[in-house]
C-alpha cells in the first residue's frame, strides 16, 4: 500500500505548487503555453439537501450539484496566470446566498478537484462551517492490477461534540474485531485531509473509526468493487446525528476519469 496525504488551500493571488510524490504526472506547469489548460471537477461533500452551485470568477461551472454527487467529468479551463489574480472560487447553494470564497491559481497541465465538505449552517459551531478544498490529483492510470483512491475526510459529528480525527480502514476475511490487522488503512486523518491509497483492485468493505480508538467505534462503512487501472475519490461524509439517512455519516466513492 502507497499513502500520501495532503491539504491544498491557497489564499487570493497566492500561487503555491505541490508535487504528489510518487504519483507520475500531475506536476505544476506554470504559465507555458506549450502545455494543456488545467483541468478541474467539482464534488459536494456538505451533508444538505439543496444542491451546491460553483462558480468560477462568478460564472457558475456546475449547478445545484446533490450531496454526494460530483459534475459529470473534470473540465478544461482558461489558465489565468498569478499576476492576473487566478481564480475567485465561490459556492451557494443553489441559487443562494455565497456560503465560501477563496483565490487559486491553477497551473497548466494540472488536475484538481473542488471540493465541498462541512455544514451549511453550523451555528455557533464555526469549525463545522462549509469550506471549500481543493486537491491536485494524478489521472495517470494504475498499472496491473493496482486501483488508487484518494480518501478526502469530511466527517462531522453531532452538534455540541468535537468533531475527532478519523482513520480509514478495510476489513478483511481473517481479522476478527476489532480489526487491527487490516490490509489497506490510513490512520490520523484531520477534517479536509487527503490520503493517496494504491490498492490491489478487488471488492472490499472499507469502514471509518475514531482515530484513538480501536475499530470497534465506528461512524460509516461502505462495500466497493475496484477496478484495475481505476481511480476513485473515496469521500468521507455525513452529519452524526441527522434524521434524514441521506444526510448520515457515509463513504461515498466517485470514479475518476483516467488519461
Amino acid at each position: 500500500m502507497k499513502e500520501l496525504g495532503m491539504r491544498f488551500l491557497v489564499a487570493l493571488g497566492v500561487l503555491a505548487t505541490t508535487l504528489l510524490a510518487g504519483c507520475a504526472g500531475g506536476g505544476g506547469g506554470g504559465g507555458s503555453t506549450n502545455l494543456p489548460d488545467p483541468e478541474v471537477r467539482f464534488i459536494n461533500g456538505s451533508p444538505n439537501n439543496t444542491g451546491i452551485d460553483f462558480l468560477l470568477n462568478e460564472v457558475v461551472e456546475a449547478s445545484n450539484v446533490a450531496f454526494g454527487s460530483a459534475s459529470p467529468n473534470f473540465q478544461s479551463i482558461d489558465f489565468i496566470s498569478a499576476q492576473d489574480d487566478g481564480y475567485d472560487i465561490s459556492v451557494r447553494p443553489n441559487g443562494g446566498e455565497e456560503l465560501d470564497r477563496f483565490g487559486q491559481v491553477f497551473n497548466r497541465d494540472t488536475d484538481t478537484l473542488i471540493v465541498t465538505l462541512g455544514l451549511h449552517d453550523a451555528g455557533t459551531e464555526f469549525d463545522k462551517r462549509l469550506q471549500i478544498f481543493t486537491y491536485p490529483v494524478s489521472r495517470t492510470a494504475p498499472t496491473g492490477t493496482r486501483a488508487r483512491i484518494y480518501v478526502i475526510n469530511g466527517f462531522i459529528r453531532a452538534d455540541g461534540f468535537n468533531t475527532p480525527n478519523v482513520s480509514f480502514q478495510s476489513v478483511d476475511a481473517g481479522d476478527p474485531p476489532p480489526y487491527n490487522n487490516p490490509s489497506v488503512e490510513t490512520t490520523d486523518m484531520t477534517f479536509g485531509a487527503i490520503r493517496n491509497l494504491l490498492v490491489d483492485a478487488t471488492s472490499f468493505q472499507f469502514i471509518v473509526r475514531r482515530a484513538d480508538t480501536d475499530a470497534l467505534v465506528q461512524y460509516a462503512s461502505a462495500n466497493v468493487s475496484l477496478l484495475p487501472g481505476h481511480i476513485y475519490a473515496a469521500i468521507i461524509t455525513g452529519h452524526e446525528g441527522e434524521v434524514d439517512l441521506n444526510l448520515q455519516p457515509k463513504i461515498v466513492f466517485i470514479e475518476l476519469a483516467t488519461q
